[in-house]
């Protein structure tokens, strides 16, 4: 037998909704894994975590979208024009771009720091790994 989400499942697996994602779609859950003694409570959390990875929760994509709701009313809300002194320059431009070309100016300089956090990572991760391959060909000789 096949569920709506297009897994199989054997006749005696009941069809609930998942506690885990908390959505409205169904997914399956052994009959048996409810209740039962013999029932491995690790094996049921794996089914679990197993099933609920098929659709995560990006907390990211919400908290982008905020922010863009946040930006977007920003926008709407300041639209005057504002006098602007930058270095040696000085012109006028209307405030929501300016907020607009200040919230994209951040967003560069995030994702620059965030690339430079990963990169540094994976430097230190390589340097450990070839650490550990020096001492490991240094103890086999």
């Amino acid at each position: 037998m096949v569920d709506p989400g297009g897994q199989s499942r054997a006749e005696g697996d009941a069809v609930v909704p998942d506690p885990v994602s908390g959505s409205d779609e169904e997914s399956m859950v052994d009959s048996h894994d409810e209740g039962e003694p013999d029932a491995d409570p690790r094996e049921v959390a794996v089914r679990a975590l197993q099933r609920s990875m098929g659709r995560p929760f990006r907390v990211g994509f919400v908290l982008g979208g905020l922010l863009a709701a946040a930006a977007a009313l920003l926008v709407i809300q300041n639209g005057e024009s504002a006098r602007i002194n930058w270095l040696w320059m000085e012109f006028s431009a209307p405030l929501w771009l300016v907020l607009l070309l200040t919230l994209v100016a951040g967003g560069l300089v995030w994702e620059t720091l965030k690339m430079a956090v990963r990169r540094g990572r994976r430097l230190r991760q390589e340097r450990r790994e070839a650490l550990h391959n020096l001492r490991a060909e240094a103890e086999a000789s």
